[in-house]
Parts: C-alpha cells; sequence; structure tokens
C-alpha cells in the first residue's frame, strides 16, 4: 500500500493552495457525532464509482466508527458543497517517530472531490499543531489529489493479498487480484491499533 506524507515548503504551499481552491468551490467539513442518513447517500451515489471497495454505508460506518470501543481520539467529518453532503472523513493525531502526526484514517467521496477533502483534512489537522500529516490510502487515479496538496508518497512495507473462491467468474477473479483496482484505506483494518510489541514501516 502507499503511504503519503505531507511536508517541505513546496509541498506546504501547494497544501495551501489546494485548501483555497477547496473553500472556493464551497467546500468545508462539519465535525458530526455519529454517522447518520447522509453517509447512505453518499455510498448510493459515489461507491460505484470505484472499482473495487469495501461497503461504506451507514450500517458499517456505526460498526467501524460510531461504536467503537477506542477509537483512540477519532474523529468523523462530513464534507459539504454548499449545503450538501459529498464525502466524509475520519481524522485523528498521535505520535509518529518523535513527531506530532495527523493521520487521514478513512474517507470517501467521488474521485473528483477527493482534492477538496485532503485539503479540508490537512487543514483541519494542521490547526491541531502536527508536524506531518499520514494518509495510507491504496485507490486508482488518487495520486494527482495527494501531490495537489503536498504530500510525498512512501512505500508502506505492507503486503496485500486477495482470495478469489473458485466459483468466482474469471473476470471478477482479475479484477479482484488486480491491487490497483482496490480502494483501501487505514479503516478497512486495524492497523490504527498498534501493539507495543509490534515494528511499523
Amino acid at each position: 500500500l502507499a503511504r503519503l506524507l505531507g511536508r517541505g515548503l513546496d509541498a506546504g504551499a501547494r497544501a495551501l493552495g489546494a485548501i483555497g481552491v477547496a473553500r472556493s468551490r464551497g467546500r468545508r467539513l462539519v465535525s458530526i457525532p455519529a454517522f447518520d442518513d447522509r453517509a447512505d447517500l453518499v455510498w448510493q451515489s459515489v461507491g460505484a464509482r470505484w472499482p473495487v471497495i469495501v461497503r461504506r454505508d451507514r450500517a458499517w460506518l456505526a460498526w467501524r466508527w460510531d461504536a467503537c470501543p477506542d477509537r483512540r481520539g477519532a474523529r468523523a467529518f462530513y464534507m459539504e458543497r454548499r449545503g450538501e453532503v459529498v464525502g466524509w472523513v475520519v481524522l485523528r493525531t498521535g505520535e509518529e517517530r518523535g513527531l506530532r502526526a495527523g493521520y487521514v484514517v478513512d474517507l470517501l467521496c467521488a474521485p473528483e472531490e477527493l482534492q477538496s477533502l485532503l485539503a479540508l483534512s490537512v487543514d483541519t489537522l494542521s490547526k491541531q499543531d502536527v508536524d506531518a500529516v499520514y494518509c495510507l490510502l491504496r485507490a486508482p487515479g488518487v495520486e494527482p489529489a495527494f501531490l495537489a496538496n503536498g504530500f510525498f508518497r512512501r512505500e508502506s512495507g505492507f503486503a496485500m493479498m486477495t482470495y478469489s473462491a473458485p466459483t468466482v467468474d474469471v473476470a471478477t477473479r482479475a479484477l479482484l487480484g488486480d491491487p490497483g483496482q482496490w480502494f483501501v484505506t487505514s479503516g478497512d483494518s486495524d492497523l490504527d491499533r498498534r501493539r507495543d510489541d509490534t515494528v511499523y514501516a
């Protein structure tokens, strides 16, 4: 999986520009205490835009985030476009190699909204005095949105493996077997629940 680290003066300038663009296009993040029916509307409108993706409807989000017994400070936000919810993101802060770090833990939006969602996420985390922002995401065609926000690509060291049952048709098996078609975030795993005796890449 690709891990992307935002750093450097040039990167910061790009991020500030992306934030300005997002705001000029009427986007903003709104903190929410829990996901509601609007999460289903986002899933219904954009889920099919990503070739391979785990279901991210309200029921899944309620299990993964709202009912999570240890969210480690993670906070959920809707992204509104002139009052209409067009995406969501889960953010948290922590420590990474001695730095105060911000994490974009999970998200969903249409491909064309990703640049704005990342920009507003970076802006929100920056207001919490983080030194760096991390996002673990693999999805087709997302690199320009990250570069526009001052991120740098870094290999995570995590391997991705898939299994398809023999009953799955050839075309579907080929799609599932291509990591480049998957939409995967750290929210799809338990990587945010670190073990003290585990060494991370």
